[in-house]
């Protein structure tokens, strides 16, 4: 683990951080305070993007700080800029890319430069062109927005300093990892590219691993570092307080993020229209930031079905941990997880989880031990799930208490020095090549 004699200056560059509310943002936000924790000086060079849609669309709410200090790291924060006609230029150039990395005699150097505008921060590269602090490491996470990866890779080249990369990748749900219309997005041969000049990639999954290694990554060089929680911020949830605050007599599924297609959101609504038109009285509830799709779904819902709909909007530690110690049984049947960190937060409480099955997430959830995967889209193997689930409360209790048991394996006492160590490596070899030299 790092030490406190080896004190280093880190650069951590990233998409969206604290106030952002997000599974990569608390990822983030933990390790960097920890790090402070330990001795070490952290910068975190961000957009000013406070909803994720921000970074495609310029309707999006942005953060209005552009430096500050929280529990010892700064961070800086740098506006998005978006090309004319956003978002639809935004996914036109992604459309691009994809198109262009089918084509095997465009060079990657062609791919990087149309990447550079999803998102466009120039902000970001005007200062790391012009800025005389020393690091000693760079890291960036989250390839689905490798602009900002391409930026830390460049800079770390420049200084001669390690590059980590965290890529976060969505590996799809089809049989071959990588090659779903999901997984292709994140899986292009510049994003490829960029891994493998890393000194170091940490990986989500063992299949994120074997992906990476499978593509010229050399293993000595992935740390799968999976997700974890922090208990103390999760404790004291009130299950009688969150009732009574929504008036839920009923059993309900919940969902907890953001509320879109990609997320499973539109399929959990499906499957838990055609369970009330069955005539059962399960009722759901929806945690998190509201993307379009989902509000016109919404809207399309019968007057009497909508209200068994509780849409919470984004919510408070209080009342997440609320919810998770009221709520039956967690559905998120996404397609756009690397690990699903909000699967440990249940199983903290107790509850089984319902999760798509794709690349990444089999690994997490355990079919018919802690949870149950369905098939990304389908909306009535869904409902079939959700009925079967919340129908057994004895079923519930043996999937809640077995996914309970796995907790203790995902606490950050137990993955910080994971990536400590990762840190370490590579700062140990940078130091001993320059005294080498």
């Amino acid at each position: 683990m790092l030490s406190k004699s080896n004190k280093m200056r880190i650069l951590h560059i990233t998409p969206r951080f604290w106030p952002a509310v997000g599974g990569a943002e608390e990822l983030l936000g933990q390790v960097s305070r920890r790090l402070v924790a330990g001795g070490h000086q952290v910068t975190v060079a961000t957009t000013d993007a406070r909803s994720a849609n921000l970074l495609w669309d310029p309707r999006g709410s942005r953060l209005q700080t552009t430096e500050e200090e929280i529990e010892g790291v700064r961070i800086l924060r740098f506006p998005l800029r978006h090309l004319p006609a956003a978002p639809l230029s935004y996914s036109a150039v992604r459309r691009l890319l994809w198109l262009m990395n089918g084509v095997a005699t465009i060079p990657t150097s062609w791919l990087e430069a149309a990447a550079s505008y999803t998102p466009w921060l120039p902000g970001l590269a005007e200062w790391l062109a012009a800025v005389d602090e020393t690091f000693d490491l760079v890291m960036a996470m989250n390839i689905a927005f490798e602009s900002l990866i391409l930026q830390a890779a460049r800079y770390a080249n420049r200084r001669q300093i390690p590059f980590v990369c965290f890529p976060l990748t969505h590996l799809g749900c089809e049989a071959v990892p990588g090659q779903d219309a999901l997984g292709s997005f994140y899986t292009m041969r510049h994003q490829i590219h960029l891994a493998r000049q890393s000194s170091a990639l940490l990986a989500m999954t063992p299949t994120e691993a074997a992906f990476y290694q499978a593509r010229g990554v050399p293993p000595e060089k992935i740390t799968v570092i999976g997700s974890a929680i922090d208990q103390a911020v999760l404790k004291g949830g009130d299950e009688a307080r969150f009732r009574h605050k929504y008036h839920l007599e009923h059993p309900f599924a919940f969902s907890i993020g953001t509320l879109c297609y990609d997320k499973g959101t539109l399929h959990t609504l499906a499957a838990m229209q055609s369970l009330w038109e069955a005539g059962h009285t399960f009722d759901l509830v929806l945690a998190g930031a509201v993307m379009q799709d989902v509000e016109r779904a919404l809207g399309h819902l019968p007057e009497d079905l909508r209200r068994r709909v509780h849409l919470l909007g984004v919510i408070s530690q209080q009342d997440k941990n609320d919810l998770l110690a009221a709520g039956d049984l967690l559905v998120l049947p996404s397609r756009t997880e690397s690990f699903g960190t909000v699967y440990l937060e249940a199983w903290c409480y107790g509850k089984p989880v319902i999760g798509a099955r794709t690349w990444g997430v089999q690994d997490v959830i355990h079919e018919g031990e802690d949870g149950c995967l369905v098939p990304f889209g389908d909306s009535g193997r869904l409902a079939g799930t959700i009925l079967q689930l919340l129908s057994s409360p004895e079923t519930l209790r043996r999937m809640g208490n077995s996914g309970k048991a796995r907790v203790a394996d995902y606490t950050w006492d137990k993955r910080y020095p994971l990536l400590c160590d990762a840190y370490q490596r590579v700062y140990e070899m940078r130091r001993c090549h320059a005294l080498s030299g």
